[in-house]
């Protein structure tokens, strides 16, 4: 402010105080300024420009790395949404896998409830056969033991005759 408003002497007292501070590049590049503006008003020229081209080559540097930082961060960015993207591609196929595997275990099921179907229905015609069997095999001992019964009757009977027969002799 003091170089600003040509008030040079005490530009150049507070330029000192200010040489001490080394905190900032920016405030570096102030001083650098504030020191070309003294030595133009002491008509050392060629110190000021070489003072003003150090502030300005400085400026320069300080651009550059706030340029470097800025890309860097995009890149970083980038990076991260680049991740973000195959994490979310990720996501997406294990729920593909997900519903691929839902899908088969819903499919073996209703193949298995089938399987069990046809098992019971196998069982089923396999019980009215093994009835149809039992009952013709009862059926076929009731009619042995009727006709039995009906032989032994008729041979009591031929007995019975064969008896009246030789009595009757």
């Amino acid at each position: 402010l003091y170089s600003e408003t040509n008030k040079m002497d005490s530009a150049a007292y507070f330029l000192k105080i200010a040489k001490e501070e080394t905190g900032h590049k920016e405030t570096h590049i102030l001083n650098l300024l504030a020191e070309a503006a003294v030595l133009e008003n002491k008509r050392d020229y060629k110190e000021a420009y070489l003072t003003m081209e150090r502030a300005y080559m400085m400026q320069d540097t300080v651009f550059r790395d706030k340029l470097q930082q800025q890309l860097y961060r995009t890149d970083k960015q980038f990076d991260l949404s680049e991740k973000e993207k195959e994490n979310a591609e990720l996501k997406i196929a294990r729920r593909n896998v997900i519903i691929a595997i839902a899908f088969l275990i819903i499919l073996l099921l209703v193949i298995l409830l089938i399987l069990l179907r046809m098992g019971i229905k196998h069982r089923k015609v396999q019980a009215e056969a093994t009835l149809r069997q039992q009952r013709t095999e009862f059926e076929l001992k009731e009619n042995i033991l009727e006709n039995r019964k009906k032989r032994d009757l008729l041979l009591s009977k031929l007995q019975q005759r064969m008896e009246m027969a030789i009595r009757f002799n």
